[in-house]
């Protein structure tokens, strides 16, 4: 994939040429609309096992945080539902 300018890149799309050769889909993210942040501080160990079980599934830390909080809410949304 040669180089371009923006303004080369910018031309070529608008002129309604494909650009698909030109994009670095393998650096390609998605944003997080519809998600927040939050700041938990976990004591070293917890980070340090969290960080490890993260990599055996080959996920991030931030998706099996998010996983697991999402799992353990729905435990406790069927909870109630009894």
């Amino acid at each position: 994939m040669a180089k371009m300018t923006a303004e080369e890149f910018d031309r070529k799309f608008d002129s309604g040429e494909d650009v698909e050769e030109d994009l670095d889909w393998s650096q390609a993210k998605t944003g997080d609309i519809g998600r927040n942040l939050f700041l938990v501080k976990l004591g070293e160990n917890s980070a340090t096992e969290i960080a490890a079980e993260a990599k055996r599934l080959g996920l991030s830390v931030d998706e099996l945080i998010s996983r697991w909080v999402d799992e353990r809410l729905e435990e406790e949304r069927r909870s109630a539902a009894e």
